[in-house]
């Protein structure tokens, strides 16, 4: 049976048929609530949710100069803190 997912009561994906889907683009140390329901055929069940917190990035080095401050945070890249 397909499911809807929801992200914070935006419906992000409709009528799903496997049984995982991965959410990307979420950012870091935020709160969101996650919900699934199942379709059948018109009509939707009530939603099943989850509420979670995102790590904040972990830093892994910070370089000073005296124009600006550069971090380099986990996998995430380059951050510039000025």
């Amino acid at each position: 049976m397909p499911y809807n997912i929801y992200q914070d009561d935006k419906l992000i994906a409709e009528k799903v048929e496997d049984k995982s889907y991965k959410v990307t683009g979420l950012k870091p140390d935020t709160t969101y609530t996650f919900g699934v329901s199942e379709v059948i055929g018109t009509k939707e069940s009530s939603k099943a949710t989850v509420t979670v917190k995102t790590k904040a990035i972990r830093v892994e080095s910070i370089e000073m100069t005296p124009k600006n401050m550069n971090a380099v945070a986990g996998t995430s890249g380059s951050r510039s803190l000025r």
